[in-house]
């Protein structure tokens, strides 16, 4: 997916979906009844593995420091020559924005977030690991970079946790042995932090707030089940050569990737999705 490259990400219909959801059953609310996200979603969309043992860790913010630097080989406070300046006047997001959010977020959720923002910057792991390993690196380094790379696809696309510029440190240690970082049921728990995050997301008060998760399956999902205005026209044509490659099927997403995105007016585009889901019916939800 990421070889293949992503949509735009719709504020405004991430805002509509958020809105619909219902922490106590963990389903979206519309007019025609009640839909969620499914685990064969999460396969037909990501691929992810669903066979495997559970992702489960240790959260002792303690060890954080230590982890980082026994599994990537760098101080987490170590920036080469001339980034710590950048990392002082640049901001990443990459976690959707949301502009209606309505209900109270309690002190508890707000203080977990915070918790979470003790961890690793994307921008410390562009400065340390962008250029890759040296051609002459050991098994070891490699691993390194490995790791590197894998943390920031993670925390950057999959367990987004709406700060924007930051990854937990939790994946890195379920990356210690590299040999069984496949071996997890990566999708299950792919799909568990949406839930979570969907129910964090929908008690917020602030006008602007953050989503976390993996924001492209929530997207991609909605485009295929729901007739929402600014769903992409799917593209007549697919070049599915680069599945080959890596000898997997296509993905939901490809059927969308290269359509004509229909994105505008983001309170224009919330306001239409809105009504349309007021008034959708059961015949209308694919």
């Amino acid at each position: 997916m990421l070889r293949r490259g992503m949509p735009v990400f719709n504020g405004s219909l991430l805002s509509c979906m958020v809105d619909r959801w219902r922490p106590e059953t963990h389903t979206f609310h519309l007019s025609c009844g009640e839909m969620t996200i499914t685990m064969q979603d999460v396969n037909l969309i990501t691929r992810l593995p669903v066979k495997g043992k559970s992702v489960t860790g240790i959260t002792d913010p303690a060890l954080w420091k230590a982890l980082v630097e026994r599994n990537l080989g760098v101080k987490h406070d170590s920036f080469p020559p001339g980034w710590k300046k950048k990392l002082a006047r640049t901001k990443v997001t990459l976690s959707g924005n949301l502009e209606s959010i309505k209900e109270g977020m309690s002190k508890e959720l707000n203080n977990k977030r915070k918790r979470f923002k003790t961890g690793i910057s994307f921008l410390w792991l562009e400065a340390n690991f962008r250029k890759g390993s040296p051609a002459d690196a050991s098994r070891e380094v490699v691993q390194r970079f490995a790791r590197a790379y894998a943390l920031y696809v993670l925390g950057g696309m999959v367990f987004t946790d709406g700060t924007g510029d930051h990854v937990s440190w939790i994946w890195l240690q379920l990356l210690s042995d590299w040999e069984q970082a496949g071996q997890f049921s990566w999708e299950s728990a792919t799909l568990a932090w949406l839930y979570r995050q969907l129910c964090e997301a929908c008690r917020h008060s602030k006008d602007k707030s953050n989503i976390g998760g993996c924001i492209i399956l929530l997207q991609v999902w909605t485009w295929a089940h729901l007739p929402v205005c600014s769903r992409p026209v799917p593209a007549k044509e697919h070049d599915l050569s680069l599945y080959a490659q890596y000898h997997v099927g296509p993905t939901y997403l490809e059927v969308f990737l290269r359509g004509k995105n229909l994105i505008g007016n983001a309170q224009l585009s919330y306001q239409v999705n809105i009504r349309h889901l007021n008034v959708l019916t059961h015949t209308q939800v694919d």
